[in-house]
């Protein structure tokens, strides 16, 4: 068993509950003697995220350059130590505190535990290797505070996905050009390598959990590890965010780090398209938008695995749903009820009715399914059509969405592709 410490930071002359469950967020406070509130950057499920200013991490004249720098590279200089001797600015004022990201942790026993379970993770990932090298958030502070706990990171810039809204609808010049698409690929192909060699499954990536550090340099780092899970944990079928979801997972079937692979993928053909690759509103629309867009099949093993898979493909291979139940995953009709499935994708060509009635009797009437054919994708044309036809692209994004999770390659096998192993980071 292991353990790790969380500094509980409390009041020496009051005891009991605080008055509110809501943490008040108020400009100009400050929050265990340390952070100033700012703003508030956002709200999720799980938590608020706060912009505060780190009073113990004051910025001086001679300092205002590289603040500057730091700025205008949007948090290049974040978390990176001060070498100078404290002596020399004893009788200097700050000109300005460092800024950084206050996560402030709902009030709930079940987010409380989450909570330590992302601290934990941070921690372990921030301790082997340099998180601007591993291009992941620096965790540099964690504590529980009047009911709350609370996690102090860098501070970043705007997600992949604001910042591709805002690009396309506000500015002249398209963003996401094939060098700067290589070089998020190797940098988030190298945070995948190494969160993968401790064992661990980021298992929520999406364009959300990746954060410019500079847009300049185009330099991004990827976050949210509270969904993050272990490979020797009981691992879970509901992960990932739906339109991000690896087939192995929709399926049931065992998986591993290569559901973020996947995630990647899909996440970069979003990137040059400004839209979703595989925008569903159920299961099985789902199952069968990623055979449409890939001209791929489901193998049969990776069928025969999957403990949902009956739940949407029936043993010929056609997808699936229920009207009552669409949108709620679809489930096999039941013969009380004298639902039909309405099936969405089917792997075979409609048969000609002589052709039918020929297989019909020569079965003794009963259905025979024709030989399946492979579909046929129109992963490149999308990609073609929004600018980008660059081979070594589609082949790089082809590989992170083979659907056969078994020969997905891995994410440190995906370093040493064309298209991003000779980036220069």
């Amino acid at each position: 068993m292991g353990t790790f410490n969380l500094r509980v930071i409390m009041d020496p002359i009051k005891t009991g509950f605080e008055d509110e469950k809501t943490f008040p967020i108020v400009r100009g406070s400050v929050v265990a003697d340390r952070y100033q509130i700012i703003q508030l950057l956002g709200k999720a499920t799980f938590s608020r995220a706060v912009r505060c200013y780190d009073l113990h991490q004051p910025i001086y004249a001679e300092d205002e350059g590289e603040a500057a720098a730091a700025t205008a590279a949007a948090g290049d200089a974040a978390g990176a130590a001060d070498t100078r001797d404290p002596s020399a600015r004893a009788e200097q004022e700050p000109i300005g505190y460092t800024e950084v990201c206050l996560k402030i942790i709902n009030n709930s026993k079940d987010f409380f535990d989450q909570s330590l379970d992302e601290i934990r993770l941070l921690t372990l990932i921030n301790t082997h290797r340099n998180p601007d090298e591993a291009h992941v958030i620096r965790l540099i502070d964690a504590f529980y505070y009047k009911e709350h706990t609370m996690l102090v990171t860098e501070l970043l810039s705007d997600n992949l996905y604001e910042y591709s809204k805002y690009n396309r609808e506000e500015e002249e010049d398209f963003y996401f050009t094939l060098p700067r698409l290589r070089r998020i690929a190797r940098q988030v192909t190298e945070a995948l390598a190494y969160v993968h060699s401790l064992n661990l499954i980021h298992a929520d990536l999406k364009p959300e959990n990746i954060l410019f550090l500079s847009h300049r340099r185009c330099i991004v780092k990827v976050i949210d590890f509270g969904s993050s899970c272990f490979l020797s944990d009981h691992l879970s079928s509901y992960i990932q965010s739906r339109s991000y979801r690896a087939p192995e997972v929709v399926l049931g079937c065992d998986y591993d780090g290569r559901i973020d692979v996947w995630s990647l993928g899909g996440i970069l053909a979003e990137l040059v398209t400004g839209d979703v690759l595989f925008p569903s509103q159920t299961v099985p629309d789902m199952l069968a938008r990623i055979l449409y867009v890939l001209g791929q099949t489901y193998p049969r093993q990776m069928l025969w695995q999957g403990r949902h898979t009956n739940s949407f493909i029936n043993k010929f291979g056609c997808i699936y749903e229920n009207g009552s139940s669409a949108g709620q995953g679809g489930r096999e009709p039941a013969e009380e009820d004298g639902e039909e499935p309405y099936y969405i994708y089917t792997p075979v060509p409609p048969a000609k009715p002589a052709a039918a009635e020929k297989a019909k009797a020569a079965a003794g009437g009963g259905f025979v399914a024709p030989e399946p054919y492979e579909p046929y994708g129109v992963l490149y044309q999308m990609l073609a059509n929004a600018g980008v036809a660059d081979p070594d692209f589609f082949s790089f994004v082809k590989a992170c969405l083979t659907i056969d999770h078994k020969k997905r390659p891995t994410s440190e096998e995906l370093l040493s592709h064309p298209f991003i192993a000779n980036e220069k980071l």
